[in-house]
């Protein structure tokens, strides 16, 4: 099994609080004035959603993509979002509702998620290192 490579940068996403509204509505309404209605409902659809993608590319930058895979890519699975989303909520409890057992609970679900998250990188280690035989070459290595 060969590493794989990260998951490709998603889309650029609208910046609605960098927007300029009021170009936003100028576009649009530069539009309205000057577009004949169609019969056809879904042409006038259509017709809606470019104006509308027209007045948003107009007034609305886009985000920088990022990417969004961990560092262990190559392990992480649900299972281990599963266990740091348990974590997470220990966390806000221990903080809206700080007491002693809160404390002593959220050692327990990290202790208990470094051992999953261990196990899971042994596995993954071992299954990678299976791949290899006595024709593997070096570069591969």
């Amino acid at each position: 099994m060969e590493l794989l490579p990260p998951p490709p940068r998603p889309p650029p996403r609208w910046n609605t609080k960098k927007a300029n509204w009021k170009l936003y509505q100028d576009e649009l309404q530069k539009w309205y004035s000057n577009y004949e209605p169609v019969e056809d409902i879904d042409q006038l659809n259509q017709d809606l959603t470019d104006a509308t993608q027209h007045a948003a590319e107009k007034a609305i930058p886009k985000t920088n993509p990022t990417n969004r895979h961990h560092k262990d890519y190559w392990l992480y699975n649900d299972e281990i979002r599963e266990q740091n989303h348990r974590i997470n909520t220990f966390r806000r409890h221990l903080r809206q509702y700080p007491s002693p057992e809160g404390v002593k609970l959220l050692r327990a679900a990290v202790q208990h998620a470094r051992q999953i998250t261990q196990k899971i990188r042994e596995d993954k280690w071992v299954e990678w290192c299976a791949t290899f035989n006595a024709h593997t070459s070096l570069s591969e290595l």
